[in-house]
């Protein structure tokens, strides 16, 4: 029974680390995206999810495609060009 216990407790199960680490992007991506307009830097996300700083970068990456930073910028980006809409909206409408 202890040889058992030596050989299998030490086991790894991708599938779940995976799936676990799926879980904690879809967390970074969410809080991104609440507040893209607040200061947000990598040691809020580590806070958030308990993952180190390299694991963090290198699975937001590996999944994203871009760094969390380009992410907040990406969703920056896309909020200022919603806004530009609405005040040229509201400004040809004033016009």
């Amino acid at each position: 029974m202890e040889s058992l216990l030596k050989n299998y407790a030490d086991l790894t199960f991708p599938a779940i680390e995976r799936e676990f680490s799926n879980i904690k992007i879809d967390m970074i991506c969410e809080y991104l995206e609440q507040r893209y307009n607040k200061n947000v830097i990598l040691d809020d996300l580590c806070k958030l999810t308990g993952l180190s700083k390299f694991y963090l970068l290198r699975s937001f990456s590996k999944q994203k495609g871009l760094s969390p930073h380009r992410y907040l910028v990406t969703i920056r980006i896309k909020e200022a060009k919603k806004l530009n809409l609405i005040f040229k909206t509201l400004y040809l409408q004033v016009d």
